[in-house]
């Protein structure tokens, strides 16, 4: 398990994983900074908190099928817009854990919004 975290910890987005008793087994540095520093242990459903965000992880749980969602976050009085995909990462025996990354699309959003 600790090689996956320290993948984890190499990518340079935000990134977390959720074991199979549905908590944060760990997030990266960069998630992290987004969720708070006292967000691994807990519960993702406290940890995360969005519904929409929530819903995702639910459905990957359920159906074993990676799903996306677009979360807004505000941080230090800026809205920053994500793009969360949540995908199934099979573990030893049947354990199932969900790995979640949060790409900004806030740059893409803002330029699209300036063409209209």
């Amino acid at each position: 398990m600790q090689q996956a975290f320290a993948v984890l910890d190499a990518l340079p987005i935000p990134a977390l994983l959720i074991d199979g008793d549905e908590r944060l087994a760990h997030a990266n540095l960069a998630a992290t900074a987004i969720l708070g520093g006292t967000a691994v242990g807990r519960s993702y459903v406290a940890a995360l908190r969005q519904p929409v965000l929530l819903d995702c992880v639910e459905a990957v749980f359920r159906l074993r099928q990676p799903g996306t969602a677009d979360v807004i976050t505000t941080m230090a009085m800026r809205e920053t817009i994500w793009r969360v995909t949540a995908a199934p990462v099979e573990a030893a025996g049947d354990d199932l854990m969900v790995l979640v990354t949060f790409e900004d699309q806030t740059a893409t959003q803002e330029a699209r919004q300036m063409r209209q």
